[in-house]
């Protein structure tokens, strides 16, 4: 907040304050600064993730798709904007009572798996350290498209997804 005030142009500023508000669970004020940082910079990968994954935890699932789909345009090889967009899409499919989310979900976690496990395809910058190691971000991809299978009744996918999530 006070580099904000001493610097109200710093894009990073705003970013890193979100960054914190999501991490005490202040989710709305989190948006705030993300929506700032991107006035700022509007083409940053980072921060379409992170407020789209903010958006998610507060049911504001178009919301965050549409962050999610315009960091994925930003970075391409962002894995874990895939994964949080599956969860978005798994979520929205649940609370809506929409199939096709949970097949849009499927989606995602397979490129996200398909980038976060080859580590020539994933981003080597501070996208690819976002979401903990790359076994967590393959676990948390695995477990989401797990359930996603489920969902749909393919259970022995289902299965071998939270397999592969508890082996990570």
């Amino acid at each position: 907040t006070e580099a904000i005030r001493l610097s109200p142009d710093a894009s990073g500023a705003y970013l890193n304050r979100g960054i914190a508000s999501f991490r005490l669970g202040q989710y709305q004020q989190a948006i705030e600064d993300y929506g700032e940082t991107l006035k700022l910079s509007p083409q940053d990968a980072v921060t379409h993730n992170a407020r789209g994954q903010a958006y998610g935890i507060l049911g504001e699932f178009e919301l965050a798709i549409q962050d999610l789909n315009q960091a994925i345009v930003i970075n391409p090889q962002f894995g874990i904007a895939y994964s949080i967009r599956g969860t978005s899409y798994l979520n929205r499919g649940l609370f809506e009572g929409d199939i096709e989310f949970i097949g849009l979900a499927v989606d995602s976690y397979d490129d996200a798996i398909r980038l976060i496990s080859d580590p020539q395809l994933e981003e080597l910058g501070a996208e690819s350290r976002m979401g903990g190691s790359r076994d967590q971000r393959l676990a948390n991809a695995y477990d989401g498209r797990g359930r996603a299978h489920f969902m749909l009744g393919q259970l022995e996918a289902a299965i071998h997804d939270l397999n592969e999530a508890t082996r990570l």
